[in-house]
């Protein structure tokens, strides 16, 4: 081969390399600086993760601990808006059909909004305001007076 074709060769897959080195570069600065994180260079956050694990724990009428279970874990990915109502089994419904509202316990909670190092929560009428990675607790709707009352354990993470 002539020098011309190899040197011809190599400036092609230079640029090759040199474009997708510069694709991945773009997209993981992109991923990790914009999409991710609220209000950055002005643009809205995709999703947050949301950790729910419910548990039940609780008292019978005589003041004795019926025990303690611990549910399975779920992640919900959230956004600005999202609520969630609590149904009869114990689990989440994220931004429920307006004809399956009337089947479910009630509005457990909702996002306000995502900041940069902080979520506000509308949790039973009450405004809350949590750090990212803070785990916190809301307690079901749904209270039993003498028996295992469930609650839920749940932590957001950008």
């Amino acid at each position: 081969m002539h020098n011309t074709i190899l040197r011809n060769i190599g400036i092609i897959i230079g640029a090759i390399i040199g474009l997708i080195s510069i694709l991945a570069i773009g997209s993981l600065v992109y991923f990790r600086y914009f999409a991710f994180v609220p209000d950055k260079g002005g643009m809205e956050a995709n999703y947050f993760l949301l950790k729910v694990t419910p548990y039940n724990s609780g008292t019978n009428e005589f003041g004795e601990s019926v025990g303690y279970g611990k549910g399975e874990s779920k992640d919900y990915e959230i956004s600005n808006g999202d609520i969630f109502y609590e149904d009869f089994y114990g689990t989440l419904v994220q931004n429920p059909k307006e004809s399956e509202i009337p089947n479910m316990i009630g509005l457990l909670f909702k996002v306000i909004s995502l900041d940069e190092d902080k979520v506000t929560l509308l949790i039973n009428q009450e405004e809350c305001t949590i750090m990212y990675g803070e785990e916190f607790v809301v307690c079901s709707l749904l209270e039993v007076q003498d028996g295992a009352s469930t609650s839920y354990r749940m932590q957001i993470t950008p």
